[in-house]
């Protein structure tokens, strides 16, 4: 029975410290938008182009209006907050300031569609090989920048290769 009621107690005190952290996790339902203000437009002018897919887009502009105020997790701490936003496709954890700009993001996307000029870059380079599986790579800094990288799992006859790519098609 003591090792019973030691036992919750131990399981009462983690719930309490993990509750604490300033993390919380959205799929799309109760989602609190705001209209996309000045705070996180550079934000959506660095990860976005012409070329991203819709469902990528569509979870970034999910995570640029999210009002953090009205996470029942905020506290109105001055420390960072971070949201992970679930898609069908992947997701984004992004990192808010108490004002709910976006610090930054880690952004991780499974079997997206590749844009025209990394599909061309690997017709280009392996011919007759077939696409298997493509994953879509952001992490954005507010003071550093944006990185996005594809990998794309090909295969060639028996031959089964990675292959990673920058956001200009260009092999890394």
């Amino acid at each position: 029975m003591k090792n019973l009621i030691f036992g919750l107690y131990i399981m009462g005190l983690t719930n309490l410290s993990y509750s604490q952290n300033l993390v919380s996790v959205v799929d799309g339902t109760g989602v609190h938008k705001r209209s996309i203000s000045s705070i996180n437009v550079n934000y959506l002018d660095k990860v976005q182009s012409i070329n991203t897919s819709k469902q990528i887009k569509t979870l970034e502009i999910i995570a640029s209006k999210y009002d953090i105020t009205k996470n029942v997790k905020f506290n109105g701490s001055k420390k960072p907050f971070k949201v992970k936003f679930k898609g069908l496709f992947g997701s984004i954890t992004a990192t808010y300031n108490p004002k709910g700009k976006i610090l930054n993001t880690i952004e991780e996307f499974k079997n997206v569609a590749l844009p025209k000029y990394v599909m061309k870059s690997i017709s280009e380079q392996y011919p007759q090989a077939s696409i298997l599986a493509t994953s879509y790579f952001v992490s954005y800094n507010n003071e550093i920048g944006v990185t996005k990288q594809y990998i794309v799992k090909i295969k060639k006859g028996k031959k089964i290769k990675n292959l990673k790519f920058d956001n200009d098609g260009i092999k890394a």
